[in-house]
C-alpha cells in the first residue's frame, strides 16, 4: 500500500514541478496584456513603466491578483493536460486511454498502476474553487445569487474538463 501512495504522491509532485515556471511567466505575460486592456492609460511608456505599473496592480488590485492566479492554474492545467503530452506511435491502439488507476500493458500482461484519474480529479477541484473566487458576487456583471455561482463554475469547470478530454 505504501508503494501505490508514494508512486501516485511522487506523480502528483513531478506534475506540479515541471510545468511550474514556464505557468509564471506564461502567466505574467497574460496579465500584461490584460493590464494594458484594463489600463490602456499606461501603455507605450517603456518596460520600466510597464513592470511598475504591473507590480503595483498586483500590490493593490484584489481582481488582478485574483485573476493572475485563474491564469496560472489555467497554464498549468494545459500544459499538464494538453501542451506536455507523451505521444502516441498509434493513437487507434488505445482510443479510450486510461480511465482506470491501472493501465494493462498488452506486450506482457501486467498492469501497470497510474495516477492520471487521480490527477484530473485534483486538478478540477481547485479550478471549481478559483472560478467560484474570481465570479464571487458577478457572472458577467449582473449580481447573482452564491448557489448559482457556485453552479456556474461547476459547469465551466466541467466543459473545460471535457474540452481537454476530448481534445
Amino acid at each position: 500500500m505504501k508503494t501505490i501512495i508514494g508512486k501516485i504522491t511522487i506523480d502528483i509532485l513531478t506534475s506540479i514541478y515541471q510545468p511550474f515556471w514556464f505557468a509564471i511567466l506564461l502567466s505574467i505575460m497574460t496579465m500584461f496584456f490584460y493590464l494594458y486592456v484594463k489600463c490602456p492609460e499606461g501603455a507605450g511608456k517603456g518596460w520600466k513603466a510597464a513592470i511598475r505599473t504591473w507590480i503595483v496592480h498586483f500590490k493593490r488590485d484584489r481582481e488582478f491578483r485574483k485573476k493572475y492566479i485563474l491564469f496560472f492554474y489555467i497554464t498549468m492545467v494545459l500544459f499538464k493536460t494538453l501542451i506536455n503530452r507523451d505521444m502516441w506511435m498509434n493513437p487507434l491502439c488505445d482510443v479510450w486511454g486510461v480511465w482506470g488507476i491501472y493501465r494493462y500493458n498488452t506486450v506482457t500482461g501486467q498492469r501497470i498502476l497510474t495516477s492520471e484519474c487521480i490527477e484530473n480529479f485534483f486538478l478540477l477541484m481547485p479550478y471549481i474553487v478559483l472560478m467560484f473566487w474570481n465570479f464571487e458576487e458577478k457572472i458577467f456583471g449582473k449580481k447573482v445569487y452564491i448557489g448559482k455561482i457556485i453552479l456556474k463554475s461547476i459547469q465551466i469547470a466541467f466543459l473545460s474538463s471535457l474540452t481537454i478530454e476530448l481534445l
